[in-house]
């Protein structure tokens, strides 16, 4: 089943989600597909400028000034081209519409900047009564409406993410659920099952004796710590180690983490690093590493200890490291030492990135929006400046 995802920017006080998709435009990497409801603007003409676009959506929302955050900014993804950019468009309207905000103001944008089709939509979160558009859960909301849309069956879905996470060897039951926390469900431990939610609603569960039985077969090989430790020795003296905190929505939730090397890894050969961190707590005390190419997840720590990891070095150390694991494994140094051909990274025994590359998605379209937003503050202060 094809996937499609819906991700919701925070609000913001500016369109400058206008900014970012006119700039994007400008480079040739995306285009204006849809306008709606933009009144005048639209009355025989042919182009209209971002600063026209801006000023009618903040005209617009100022019927409520109570909202000091009007901008509705979203992303709709497809996994690859299982989506083209019309049928992306209309899911997304009619998305819209059933969220409430099919009368507003809208600016739809398909981009070309990933692998994976996508478009990017922005409107007021104020309704054209003045009222603002209820945001409660619409993230959660919006989920449903698109499986209603492509009538997913939810729970054979569930049953498949089973299935799959059973493929992979580990060696205890948290690094099971974290399989299931990476396919998008919370897993709540009861009694001897598993249960698994999504969008809210159970959606299926997994006996505790199946889990262990898959635990028992667990069998964690030097030559694969070796591996992958040479890995990440070889390509720290080439990429940044340091840690970012990647976005969270959910202040509940603890914080995401990833780096230059991670995404790296991850991208090129299939290795996940999933860091751990209190909900309270910025800093990481732990991490894991899921390697989708051989379907095993490593404690971080029998791989390398966190400061190794994180640490940026680029001395003849990290060199000379990568070369004597790598002859500890057959056949030497070797770009592909975990046999994995990216190219074929779609195919079903092979790791799924689509996932990490939406969520990689929405935090670098986040960073370029807030970035936007110090340009367009900076902006404002040289004009009031030239006018006096």
């Amino acid at each position: 089943m094809s996937q499609l995802v819906f991700k919701i920017m925070k609000p913001s006080a500016s369109f400058h989600g206008v900014d970012y998709n006119e700039k994007k435009q400008a480079k040739g990497q995306a285009s204006l597909i849809h306008m709606q409801h933009f009144g005048h603007l639209q009355d025989g003409r042919t182009q209209v400028s971002r600063q026209e676009m801006k000023k009618y959506l903040a005209y617009f929302s100022q019927m409520n000034t109570r909202i000091k955050s009007p901008q509705f900014h979203a992303i709709l993804s497809c996994k690859g081209q299982a989506f083209s950019t019309d049928h992306l468009k209309d899911h997304a309207l009619h998305l819209m519409q059933q969220m409430g905000y099919g009368d507003n103001p809208l600016l739809i944008y398909a981009h070309t900047d990933t692998k994976n089709n996508h478009i990017h939509i922005v409107s007021s979160r104020i309704g054209p009564d003045g009222r603002k558009i209820p945001d409660k859960y619409e993230g959660l909301k919006a989920n449903r409406i698109l499986s209603e849309m492509l009538q997913l069956d939810t729970q054979q879905d569930c049953q498949q993410a089973i299935k799959e996470a059973l493929a992979y060897r580990f060696s205890s039951v948290a690094q099971f659920m974290l399989l299931m926390e990476r396919k998008g469900y919370d897993c709540r431990s009861q009694q001897q099952q598993i249960s698994l939610y999504k969008h809210g609603t159970k959606q299926g569960t997994i006996p505790l004796s199946d889990v262990k039985q898959r635990m028992a077969e667990y069998h964690n090989s030097p030559t694969d710590v070796s591996r992958i430790r040479a890995l990440i020795l070889k390509y720290k003296i080439t990429y940044d180690s340091a840690l970012l905190q990647t976005g969270n929505r959910y202040p509940a939730k603890p914080k995401n983490h990833a780096s230059s090397l991670t995404t790296f890894l991850h991208l090129r050969f299939g290795l996940e690093f999933v860091f751990f961190s209190g909900k309270q707590h910025d800093k990481p005390y732990g991490y894991a590493i899921i390697d989708h190419g051989h379907k095993t997840i490593f404690k971080g720590g029998e791989v390398m200890s966190m400061g190794q990891l994180t640490g940026w070095s680029s001395d003849q150390k990290n060199v000379n490291a990568a070369n004597t694991e790598n002859k500890k494994i057959k056949g030497g140094e070797n770009d592909r030492i975990d046999g994995t051909d990216p190219d074929r990274m779609h195919s079903k025994d092979m790791v799924n990135l689509f996932d990490h590359l939406i969520q990689n998605l929405e935090y670098q379209v986040d960073q370029d929006l807030k970035q936007e937003g110090v340009n367009s503050k900076k902006k404002k202060k040289r004009d009031q400046r030239q006018i006096r």
